[in-house]
C-alpha cells in the first residue's frame, strides 16, 4: 500500500501514540488521561500496520488530537 504524506503522518503518529500507551505510559495519555488495557489498542493497530480505523483522514486526525489533548 502506498501512503500519501498525510496518511503516512497519521500512521506514524498513531504508531507512536499506541506504542507509548503500552511501553512508556502504562496506559497514560500524554495529556494525563488513562486508557485501560492499552495493549488491546496497540495490538489492534499493529495488526493493521497502524492504518487508522477511520477512513476519513480528517476524522482520524481529529481523533488523534482528542486522544492527545484529553
Amino acid at each position: 500500500m502506498v501512503c500519501t504524506g498525510a496518511s503516512a503522518d497519521i500512521r506514524q503518529e498513531l504508531q507512536s501514540l499506541t506504542e507509548h500507551l503500552v511501553i512508556d505510559g502504562g496506559g497514560q495519555l500524554p495529556s494525563g488521561g488513562q486508557i485501560y488495557l492499552p495493549v488491546i489498542i496497540e495490538d489492534f493497530y499493529a495488526r493493521q500496520e497502524y492504518q487508522p480505523a477511520w477512513r476519513d483522514s480528517d476524522q482520524a486526525q481529529r481523533m488523534l488530537d482528542l486522544l492527545r489533548d484529553s
